[in-house]
């Protein structure tokens, strides 16, 4: 995939609908010796859908829990997700997550790690071939359906980890950090790419960032964390078309404005 370099090619989408899921009063704490950690306290917000959503935060800030208990992996202590109403309380096709680790079957090829999650949907074989076919077309890995994952860079891995579970047309999409151990031209890459399956599918994301550059380059909207207090310390819209440059004035005050935020939380 030719590099882009600092340029990102898609319009910041203004098609946001229906308020589709909410967290309301979330709550989440671990044993802790004889004590107990209190990772998440009163976490509310709202999330349109076809909105991308960055949470945003100091390691320890509560950002990969907040993101399992939305996927259903964990309860939480107290408070409620609801997604079209409906409570959240365990993991559902209709929330996928992609992890900072790709998570692919070592032993299967691209192929069949992206066919994976279709087993048992009565499909004939015809059918999940043209399925998979299409969105290894869709992530540029149609020459490379027949590798196997440690054949693979490593940005590949993660494009075959996003074709697995795209295949599966979540209506959430869920990822933590999944191009933190990527370099930085592929982490932009990665970053593009994303945005363009974003555009063309509309998924909600939740996004789990460390870099407020890759926040402003993705986001409609960025939650920071405080990881003292386990609440969202502040939003912040990002009124920027995405195909501004991220060495533009505007992208580098949205940066400057980020980061003077994780340096006031505690």
């Amino acid at each position: 995939m030719k590099s882009q370099a600092s340029v990102i090619p898609i319009t910041r989408s203004s098609r946001h609908g229906e308020t589709i899921l909410e967290v309301n009063s979330l709550r989440k704490v671990f044993p802790a010796g004889r004590s107990f950690l209190t990772v998440l306290a009163d976490v509310s917000f709202n999330v349109a859908r076809g909105e991308f959503i960055c949470l945003l935060g100091r390691s320890g800030c509560g950002k990969s829990t907040l993101l399992k208990v939305l996927a259903g992996f964990i309860p939480p202590t107290s408070g409620t997700v609801f997604l079209h109403g409906r409570q959240v309380a365990k993991p559902s096709p209709d929330r996928c997550v992609v992890f900072q680790e790709d998570a692919l079957f070592p032993w299967l090829t691209v192929r069949e790690n992206v066919a994976f999650g279709l087993k048992g949907k009565g499909l004939e074989r015809r059918a999940v071939e043209q399925e998979v076919d299409g969105f290894l077309a869709l992530v540029g890995l149609n020459d490379f359906a027949d590798y196997l994952p440690r054949q693979l860079s490593g940005g590949m891995k993660q494009r075959v980890a996003l074709a697995r579970v795209l295949i599966l047309r979540p209506e959430v999409l869920l990822m933590d950090e999944p191009f933190a151990s990527l370099d930085a031209l592929t982490r932009e890459e990665m970053q593009n790419h994303l945005l363009m399956l974003w555009e063309r599918f509309g998924h909600t994301v939740l996004f789990v960032t460390h870099d407020v550059h890759e926040a402003v380059t993705l986001a409609d909207r960025v939650l920071v964390m405080n990881r003292a207090l386990g609440t969202i310390h502040e939003e912040l819209e990002i009124h920027l078309p995405r195909q501004c440059r991220r060495d533009h004035d505007e992208f580098l005050r949205y940066t400057r404005r980020l980061i003077k935020v994780l340096r006031e939380c505690p």
